[in-house]
């Protein structure tokens, strides 16, 4: 530290700047008509022990341009008549972002949809290559337990269907088709279909 500096403690610059803020609100209409201004530059000078602001530059009041009254323009109002049926609505955020939420739901059912065929066709694949039990019933009859032990070896059982009328063809128990009975050439019996139902 030189002679020409002046140390000061927190509270000596506090009680400083005190004294200058006070004796400012004393003297503002004087320093108004002296017109004494200071940067922040200048006081940051002053109070590092620097030479004083005002050794250069001579005293001036600040130049403070004039106010210039401005008119503010007008908005322009466009008619609600020229403007599009999407601008008038107040919900088209909530239209466009319904839109993205019928398209991705719509996607997703296209999907559901492609997949329930492509089951649909390997199901169909996969019962044509199986074996499907087959059975034809040419009648039937309800008989209770003592009737049944009643018919001797050799005896007849009535059906409850005429010898002209067709027999019933089931596969894998769901009725099929209908037809007559007969034989093939190698002597099996054989049924032709005469009507198919499904």
């Amino acid at each position: 530290m030189t002679d020409d500096e002046i140390a000061l403690t927190q509270a000596e610059l506090d009680k400083v700047l005190n004294s200058v803020r006070k004796d400012n609100a004393e003297h503002d209409e004087e320093d108004e008509e002296a017109g004494v201004a200071l940067s922040q530059a200048e006081l940051d000078r002053l109070f590092s022990g620097g030479s004083s602001p005002f050794a250069d530059t001579p005293l001036s009041k600040p130049s403070v341009p004039p106010v210039q009254e401005t008119s503010i323009p007008e908005p322009e109002v466009s008619p609600v008549a020229d403007l599009p049926p999407e601008e008038l609505s107040p919900k088209t955020e909530e239209k466009s972002n319904q839109d993205l939420i019928d398209a991705v739901v719509n996607a997703r059912e296209a999907k559901i949809a492609e997949r329930k065929a492509r089951m649909a066709e390997m199901l169909a694949q996969a019962n044509a290559s199986s074996p499907r039990r087959i059975q034809v019933i040419y009648g039937s009859a309800l008989k209770s337990g003592a009737e049944l032990d009643a018919i001797p070896e050799g005896g007849v059982l009535e059906l409850d269907r005429m010898t002209t009328e067709l027999a019933e063809i089931y596969v894998d128990g769901k009725l099929y088709a209908r037809g007559k009975l007969g034989s093939s050439k190698d002597g099996h019996t054989a049924i032709k279909i005469t009507q198919k139902l499904s």
